[in-house]
C-alpha cells in the first residue's frame, strides 16, 4: 500500500472503511471472543495472570493488563474504577479505559473470565464516564501535550463510541455530542497542522508527532456519506487530513525512515527513549524513536483501511524488523538484571530506572502474531521472547500505562529463544550500517559486539562512530563511539543543519555534508567468522584524511582482527589509532595489553604498525606510527576471555604478520586471515573466487551461475549448496549473489 499511496493509484481517503471501531480495532469483530486473534479473544483466553502462565495455545496472556486498565482500583493506580468520575492529575485523559470496562459489562465477559475480575460499575456508567471525559478532553485548550492527546487517544474514543449504545439501546452519543466533539477534534487537529508546515527534520519525534491529526481523519471521514451535504464540510476536512498523510508522512517521512533504517534499525539507539505523551503525564521528548512514536498511526491506518497486516503501512520495512534490532541491543550482562542499564552504550547512557526502552518497542511487533505469514509470526515470537524472558519486574508490569500494552501487545505462551526461532546471532543492518556480532542471546555470559559503518550522518541524535566497535563478554572491554582514528588531534568533522520532510531524503546523497561513507562496501558470515570492510573516508576533513577503510573479522567464539588503511594528504598529518577501554589497560610487554572489567579481559597484540608511541590511560588506548607518512597500517588481533586468564590460554598474543606485496597474511592459531591494501580478503588462502566456486571444481563459470540461479528460484535445497550460493553472506540468496559470480565468473 506504501507504494500504491505514492504512485497516486491509491489514496487513504479511498480505503477507509465504512464501520466503527476501525482505529484499533476491525469492528465489533474485535470485541467477539469466539474471533481468534481479536481484542475479546486476547482478554478472555487464558488459565490465569500469575507467573509462569498457564500453558494454554490459545492463551494470549492479556489479562493482567485488562484486569488493571478497566478495574484496578487501588492507591492512585490508572485502573477504570480508581479513575471512574476522576479528573485528577492525567486521569482526564483516560476515555478508552471506561470505553474497554463498558464493553466487558455489556458483553457479560465476567461469566467466562478465568481471572480477577473487578469491575465495580455497570456498563452504562462506565459509557456515561467515557462520553464525560471524551467532551472534557475535547473542550481543553489546543495547546501543549493535550492536542496529541486529543489527536491520538481522543479521535480513537470518538471512533470507539461514535455508533456504541447504552444496554437499553439509545446512543452512547447524541446527535448533538457528535456534533460538538468532530468540531472540537477539528479544532485539535488544526492545531498540529498548523506546527507542521516548516516540516522540520525527518528524526525529531517532537516535529513528527505533528501528524497525529492524521488520526482525526482516519476517525471522521465517512466513505458512506460523500453525497451527504451536512457532513461535505467535515468529509472535506478529514480527507484534507488524510491527503497530508498521504503527501507527507507516505511520500516524505517514510522514505527517509527506510532509508536509514528499511530493514531494522535506528541511528540513535534505544538508550535515549523517553517516555511519550499520555505515560505518566510526561513530556514528548524530540530523543525519542520516530517510528515507534508513529507506529500507533500507522497500526490504526491499517485496521481503518482493512488492510492486511503484511500489505499494510504497519509493515513499512523499518518497523517490521524493529524487534530484531531491540533483540540485538540488549547487553548480554544484564540478561539476569533487575533494575539496571538494559541496552548498548549506543546513543547515551541508559537511565537505570527507565521503562520505555523496553515498553516503547512493542509497539513494532503488535498483532504479528496473528498474521498468516510466517516471517510476521516469527518477528511477533521474538518480540514476545523479549517482553516475557527476562528476570525484569517491568519487563511485563512496568508501565503504569497499561492501556498502551493492551492495545499494542501481543505475547506468546512460552516463546522459542532467537537461536530457536532461526535468527541469526550476527545481523547485519545493511541499511543503517551497523553490524551485530553475538555468542549468543540468552546468557550473560555471551561475547556482544556491534560494528558501525554508515553510509549517512543522519540526525543530531547519531552517535559519531564511523568505522567504530564496542566489544563486551562478562563485562564491557572497549565502548564508546569512537574507537576509530584521529587525525592531527581531531576527531571526525561536525556535521548541523540536517536535512527537513520539505527538503526530502533525496537531500542525503553521496558527496553531501552529510555524506560520511561509503560505509560497509564488503559483509560475510557464516559458522567460523564474520568479516565486515568499512569506508569512512567521507566522515573526516577532506583536506586531511584521504581513505579510512577498516577491515574487521570476528573469528568465532572470541577473537577479532582489525586491519586499517589510513591515507592523509601529507606525511606530517598526525594519525593515531583509538579505542576507549572500559577499564584502565595493563602494558604487558610485547606490544601486548590487556584490560579487565567484571568477569571480563580483553588481550590486545599491535602487530602493526611495528614502531609506535602508546598513550594508555583509563579512558583511551592510542597508538601512533613514529615513522611520518601519507599511509599508514594499523593491524591488532584481540581477544576476550575470563578474567584471570593468562597467556597460556590466549591465541592472539602469539598471532603473527607476513607481507607479500599488498597483501597482509595474519596467523592466528590454525587460521591465517588476509587482508590487501586495497581492500580484499581472504580467509584460510581461500579469496572471494573459491567462495563462488559452488560446484567445487576449481572454476568460476557458467555452471556455478546456472546453481546459483537454481537456489534463487528455489529449485535447490541442498543446505549446504544454498550457504555455499549465499555469497555476499547476508543469510539469503538473491541477485547479488548472482551478479556477483557473473562478475567473477567474467573476470575469470
Amino acid at each position: 500500500m506504501e507504494d500504491q499511496i505514492r504512485s497516486g493509484q491509491v489514496s487513504t481517503a479511498d480505503k477507509i472503511v465504512p464501520d466503527h471501531p476501525r482505529m484499533w480495532m476491525r469492528g465489533e469483530w474485535d470485541w467477539d471472543p469466539n474471533n481468534v486473534g481479536s481484542f475479546a479473544w486476547r482478554i478472555l483466553h487464558g488459565e490465569t495472570q500469575d507467573w509462569p502462565w498457564g500453558e494454554s495455545s490459545a492463551n494470549d496472556q492479556a489479562k493482567f493488563e485488562f484486569e488493571y486498565s478497566a478495574g484496578e482500583n487501588d492507591g492512585s493506580s490508572y485502573g477504570e474504577d480508581n479513575m471512574y468520575r476522576n479528573y485528577d492529575h492525567d486521569f482526564a485523559y483516560r476515555v478508552l479505559e471506561p470505553i474497554i470496562a463498558g464493553k466487558a459489562q455489556k458483553l457479560g465477559w465476567g461469566q467466562g473470565y478465568a481471572g480477577d475480575y473487578n469491575l465495580d460499575h455497570t456498563a452504562d456508567e462506565y459509557f456515561t464516564d467515557a462520553r464525560e471525559k471524551l467532551i472534557n478532553l475535547v473542550e481543553m485548550a489546543p495547546q501543549y501535550e493535550t492536542t496529541y492527546i486529543v489527536c491520538l487517544y481522543g479521535s480513537t474514543a470518538y471512533d470507539w463510541l461514535v455508533d456504541e449504545t447504552f444496554t437499553n439501546g439509545n446512543p452512547v452519543l447524541s446527535e448533538a455530542n457528535k456534533v460538538h466533539i468532530r468540531e472540537r477534534l477539528i479544532v485539535h487537529a488544526d492545531q498540529l497542522k498548523s506546527q507542521a508546515p516548516e516540516l522540520g527534520p525527518f528524526f525529531d519525534a517532537t516535529n513528527t508527532d505533528n501528524f497525529y491529526y492524521a488520526m482525526v481523519g482516519l476517525a471522521l471521514y465517512e466513505p458512506s456519506r460523500t453525497n451527504d451535504p451536512g457532513y461535505a464540510g467535515i468529509n472535506a476536512k478529514a480527507k484534507d487530513y488524510l491527503d497530508d498523510f498521504d503527501t507527507y508522512v507516505v511520500g516524505r517521512l517514510l522514505p527517509a525512515l527506510n532509508e536509514q533504517g528499511g530493514d531494522g534499525g535506528w541511528h540513535g539507539g534505544l538508550s535515549r527513549i523517553s517516555g511519550p505523551y499520555l505515560v505518566g503525564g510526561m513530556y514528548e521528548s524530540d530523543d525519542n524513536v520516530v517510528i515507534l512514536m508513529l507506529a500507533p498511526v500507522l497500526l490504526a491506518h491499517a485496521t481503518a483501511t482493512g488492510q492486511p497486516l503484511e500489505e499494510s503501512l504497519f509493515n513499512t520495512g523499518m518497523l517490521k524488523y524493529f524487534v530484531e534490532f531491540q533483540a540485538h541491543m540488549i547487553r548480554p550482562t544484564q540478561l539476569d538484571q533487575f533494575y539496571e542499564a538494559t541496552y548498548l552504550e549506543v546513543g547515551g547512557a541508559t537511565d537505570e530506572w527507565n521503562r520505555m526502552a523496553w515498553i516503547l518497542p512493542m509497539r513494532a511487533y503488535s498483532r504479528r502474531r496473528f498474521s498468516p505469514d510466517v516471517e510476521q509470526q516469527r518477528l511477533g515470537e521474538l518480540g514476545a521472547w523479549i517482553r516475557t524472558s527476562f528476570g525484569k519486574g517491568f519487563t511485563d508490569y512496568g508501565s503504569w500505562d497499561t492501556i498502551d500494552q493492551l492495545l499494542f501487545e501481543d505475547k506468546w505462551v512460552n516463546p522459542r529463544s532467537p537461536e530457536e526461532i532461526g535468527f541469526s546471532t550476527t545481523r547485519r543492518f545493511d541499511k543503517l550500517g551497523w553490524v551485530f556480532m553475538r555468542e549468543g542471546f540468552t546468557s550473560p555470559d555471551d561475547l556482544a559486539a556491534l560494528f558501525i559503518s554508515q553510509r549517512y550522518h543522519w540526525s543530531r541524535l547519531d552517535p559519531y562512530a564511523q568505522n567504530s566497535f564496542t566489544l563486551e563478554r562478562k563485562g564491557q572491554l572497549i565502548e564508546g563511539f569512537q574507537n576509530t582514528v584521529h587525525i592531527d588531534g581531531g576527531t571526525q568533522r561536525t556535521i548541523s543543519n540536517f536535512p527537513t520532510i520539505a527538503q526530502g531524503v533525496e537531500t542525503y546523497a553521496p558527496g553531501s555534508i552529510y555524506d560520511v561513507g561509503p560505509g560497509i562496501l564488503a559483509f560475510e558470515s557464516n559458522d567460523t567468522y564474520d568479516y565486515m570492510l568499512g569506508d569512512a573516508s567521507h566522515a573526516y576533513d577532506p583536506a586531511k584524511l584521504s581513505q579510512f577503510t577498516r577491515q574487521l573479522v570476528y573469528l568465532k567464539p572470541d577473537i577479532f582482527i582489525v586491519f586499517d588503511k589510513v591515507v592523509t594528504a601529507n606525511p606530517n598529518i598526525e594519525k593515531k589509532w583509538v579505542v576507549d577501554p572500559a577499564a584502565a589497560p595493563q602494558d604487558q610487554g610485547n606490544n601486548l595489553l590487556t584490560v579487565t572489567n567484571g568477569n571480563g579481559m580483553l588481550w590486545m597484540k599491535r602487530l602493526l604498525p611495528v614502531s609506535a608511541s602508546v598513550s594508555l590511560s583509563g579512558s583511551e588506548i592510542g597508538v601512533m606510527p613514529r615513522q611520518a607518512g601519507t599511509e599508514t597500517i594499523f593491524l591488532h588481533v584481540m581477544q576476550a576471555v575470563d578474567a584471570g586468564v593468562g597467556a597460556a590460554g590466549v591465541t592472539a598474543d602469539d598471532a603473527t604478520v607476513t607481507q607479500d606485496g599488498d597483501w597482509f597474511h595474519v596467523q592466528v592459531g590454525s587460521h591465517q586471515v588476509s587482508f590487501s591494501r586495497e581492500g580484499g580478503f581472504e580467509f584460510d588462502g581461500q579469496g572471494a573466487a573459491a567462495r563462488e566456486d559452488l560446484n567445487q571444481d576449481g572454476l568460476v563459470d557458467e555452471a556455478d551461475v546456472q546453481l546459483c540461479a537454481q537456489v534463487i528460484l528455489g529449485f535447490e535445497s541442498d543446505p549446504i549448496l544454498v550457504g555455499r550460493a549465499d555469497v555476499n553472506g547476508d543469510g539469503s540468496v538473491n541477485a547479488v549473489d548472482l551478479q556477483q559470480i557473473v562478475n567473477v565468473a567474467l573476470a575469470e
